[in-house]
């Protein structure tokens, strides 16, 4: 294919597939690949390893992720209160 055909110079020109559209300004930042883990997918990425300007606030965790974090958070704190009135 002809996607196929670009893909092939993947390298320090074109670090993931999907930072050929960079140049035009139609691609979307990968946001593991500024990650400490970096990107797994590595040049196969769909998404963009080239620098993009920080857009807006910080990236949100999902709601089920924040929900998940706010149960641990109560349960830790109340293990530490309940540990706390023992001493």
């Amino acid at each position: 294919s002809e996607a196929a055909a670009h893909v092939e110079p993947i390298g320090e020109a074109m670090p993931s597939i999907g930072s050929i559209k960079h140049r035009e300004g139609d691609c979307r930042a990968c946001l593991c690949f500024a990650s400490l883990e970096g990107c797994a997918a590595g040049a196969s990425c769909r998404f963009c390893h080239f620098p993009h300007p920080h857009v807006g606030g910080r990236h949100r965790l999902s709601k089920s992720k924040r929900q998940r974090l706010q149960r641990m958070f109560a349960q830790n704190y109340s293990l530490l209160a309940s540990s706390a009135s023992v001493e």
